[in-house]
């Protein structure tokens, strides 16, 4: 089989070979089971991991034959880690639960991600895994110069307002907070902790014209 005759063109190329080296290349994918990194890495459970992480990717819209030329040259853990953040910071993130405005633009990539977090100077990035897994999702908020970042979880089967964040996390300009946690609520978002009002069709009446009596 395949995966028999990489393990027999793997084991020559070995520097040593021992019952965990063994482990850890028979738990790697067959198309990634290269020498360098059978060496890198010191546990079967990671090259499992690895494995799923190569196929989640693949599923994401990744070159899987690209990954795995790119991953040939891996000689250490650390670079198995730059090597992950690379890949998964190209990948689309699921559909934002809120449609996109002039000023209220969500973040659709693992790219876009890392540039705002730069941009704002926050931990942004560190919540990729959660957005991937639609656990959090995040939009840019502006009007002018302004800027803010919104970020929403989901709580059970609802999203909700986790907070909007100026820079370096710190309070945002106060009409454009007000004005994303109304843009929200018409979307059935309400801040954490706070049941959101259905969106009723004819509430501009309501508003307007107040009781019919």
């Amino acid at each position: 089989t395949d995966r028999r005759s990489s393990m027999t063109r793997l084991i020559p190329n070995l520097p040593t070979v021992n019952p965990t080296r063994l482990r850890v290349a028979r738990a790697l994918p067959a198309d990634v089971r290269v020498a360098s990194l059978v060496m890198a890495i010191k546990d079967p459970r990671l090259a499992r991991e690895l494995g799923d992480l190569v196929n989640l990717l693949e599923q994401s819209g990744s070159d899987r034959q690209a990954m795995v030329r790119s991953i040939a040259g891996i000689k250490t853990f650390s670079e198995l880690r730059v090597w992950a953040r690379r890949w998964a910071f190209r990948v689309q993130l699921p559909a934002h639960p809120v449609p996109s405005t002039e000023w209220y633009r969500p973040i659709r990539s693992g790219e876009d991600l890392k540039k705002m977090a730069l941009r704002q100077r926050n931990c942004l990035r560190n919540y990729l895994a959660n957005a991937l897994e639609e656990r959090s999702a995040f939009a840019v908020v502006s009007h002018g110069k302004l800027e803010a970042t919104v970020h929403l979880i989901r709580e059970g089967t609802r999203w909700v307002l986790e907070d909007v964040y100026g820079i370096e996390n710190s309070q945002p300009d106060p009409e454009l907070a007000q004005r994303t946690t109304a843009h929200l609520a018409r979307h059935g978002i309400a801040p954490r902790g706070q049941r959101a009002r259905p969106h009723r069709r004819w509430a501009a009446l309501r508003t307007i014209a107040g009781h019919m009596d």
